[in-house]
């Protein structure tokens, strides 16, 4: 008869027993992994009592056609709909840096989708023009906030930001452009946060798990 379950051991740190537990995913109804008890979650998983060990059941409804079916159809009628009530906000915001500061009013931020395939995630300008010199030029200054750029790439006092670009970025309001990443599909408007290209090492081996959808 059909295997139904199917129980597999292995360290979770490892990125090759990730991989093989996605591998699997797609042959049999349910994969339970048996990891040791300290492991972590992901969102893609529930937890199962198997004894001295735990049982993380993946939830694979991101496998299947009817789920994904209905999740697109969701980002993009959202998406679009949220692009057009927001319109008018949009075109002021880009008035308003158009006539602040020079440079475009666009800037397409590199990051890394599902499969390790790039994309650019469309964002408001919040920074001068030549953003890099500032930046060299100010820690050049300041050799003693070296450190902080270096662990967090953020600056408590960035004098890379423009005045209409602190407001922006308080409110959040420089990534309003992103549903149209979400619209044509690089985005969904529910998964992991996409990740910067200088942002890989820091994730280690939880890189693969959020790096498997959307």
């Amino acid at each position: 008869g059909q295997v139904y379950w199917l129980f597999f051991a292995g360290n979770p740190k490892e990125e090759a027993m990730r991989s093989n537990m996605k591998r699997l995913e797609r042959v049999f109804p349910q994969v339970v992994w048996v990891a040791p008890p300290y492991s972590t979650t992901t969102l893609a998983t529930t937890l199962l009592n198997c004894g001295l060990a735990v049982g993380l059941r993946s939830e694979k409804s991101q496998w299947f056609l009817g789920p994904r079916i209905q999740k697109r159809t969701m980002d993009i009628l959202v998406s679009a709909t949220f692009l057009l009530l927001t319109l008018p906000l949009l075109l002021l915001i880009a008035l308003g840096i158009k006539l602040t500061s020079r440079g475009p009013i666009l800037l397409r931020n590199p990051r890394i989708g599902p499969d390790r395939r790039p994309f650019h995630a469309w964002k408001f300008r919040s920074m001068v023009d030549n953003a890099d010199e500032v930046l060299q030029r100010y820690l050049d200054e300041n050799p003693s906030l070296l450190a902080e750029w270096e662990r967090d790439h953020k600056l408590k006092q960035d004098p890379r930001i423009t005045t209409i670009g602190r407001i922006i970025r308080k409110t959040s309001l420089d990534e309003l452009p992103q549903p149209w990443n979400v619209l044509v599909g690089e985005m969904s408007l529910v998964g992991p946060r996409p990740i910067l290209v200088e942002e890989v090492a820091k994730y280690g081996d939880t890189y693969g798990v959020s790096l498997s959808m959307r």
